[in-house]
């Protein structure tokens, strides 16, 4: 058995809209625990991922918690990425060959060394790290 991250973060607005679990099912790890990133704190508690047994939630504005853990994941889209450019090692990108959202990477400017490419039925999977 093998967990895949020790804290997953994620931002406050996909835990309302999404409602997910972020366990390890899948995995057949421990879930990890889960930092939401957010300026609003009031969470329904009906959200699946805050009946996780065995596992801490922590609500803030703030990456401080961080520093705590080794093994980190962080999901999101362009805003997060922006929050946590400087902080982050690696990166896992899915390409999905379909348009559509309401966010993209409008003003990024970032070049990456590409890792690994994988196709997995229609998606793209890349693992990156940032140049600097």
């Amino acid at each position: 058995m093998r967990d895949v991250c020790d804290l997953l973060v994620i931002g406050g607005n996909t835990v309302r809209v999404d409602r997910p679990t972020l366990d390890a099912r899948l995995a057949n790890g421990k879930a990890p625990d889960i930092l939401i990133v957010s300026r609003e704190k009031d969470f329904d508690k009906n959200i699946p991922l805050f009946n996780v047994e065995n596992r801490k939630v922590f609500i803030e504005d703030n990456f401080s918690l961080l520093h705590s853990y080794k093994n980190i994941m962080i999901e999101g889209g362009s805003k997060m990425f922006e929050l946590t450019k400087d902080i982050v090692d690696y990166h896992l990108c899915y390409v999905a060959p379909k348009m559509g959202g309401n966010s993209g990477f409008e003003k990024s400017e970032e070049n990456f060394d590409i890792l690994n490419i994988e196709k997995v039925d229609k998606d793209i999977i890349m693992w990156m790290k940032r140049e600097l």
